[in-house]
């Protein structure tokens, strides 16, 4: 796809496959990314899952350290078009995914078949992000 070079993928190349194979198992139609910094994995979903509904949740790029704030919005800025050549729903939000708000903007696209989780890299961080977005996976 056109401009994907700014996108980059920051997982680890063969554990995002095994994890790939394991999801298209599912065949999930609502897709939730907690934590999508450029996009890299988000644009994964998207491809692999054509027409499905995919949230993602990431703080604003001006509150993402280490990372140029210009590369992370020029990345971002691609995320519409991926999302409508693979014929999906993207619905971006940016903010704390502990933030009220942000949980209840997600639990509107609620209940989801696949949530990836990649947001804060602290237990604690790690630990609430499961506390407020595992409600919302789908049973089974």
């Amino acid at each position: 796809m056109a401009g994907e070079e700014l996108i980059p993928v920051l997982q680890d190349p063969n554990e995002l496959m095994r994890l790939l194979e394991r999801v298209q198992t599912i065949q999930p139609q609502r897709i939730l990314e907690v934590g999508s910094l450029y996009g890299g994995t988000l644009l994964c979903w998207m491809r692999h899952f054509p027409g499905s509904v995919v949230v993602t949740v990431d703080l604003v790029p001006e509150g993402v350290a280490q990372h140029p704030v210009e590369k992370v919005r020029t990345a971002r800025g691609e995320w519409p078009e991926y999302a409508r050549m693979c014929r999906c729903e993207l619905h971006a939000l940016e903010g704390r995914s502990d933030d009220a708000k942000i949980i209840d903007m997600c639990s509107k696209f609620a209940p989801y078949d696949f949530i990836f989780i990649d947001g804060g890299h602290k237990y604690a961080e790690v630990q609430g992000d499961l506390e407020h977005y595992w409600p919302m996976l789908r049973k089974g």
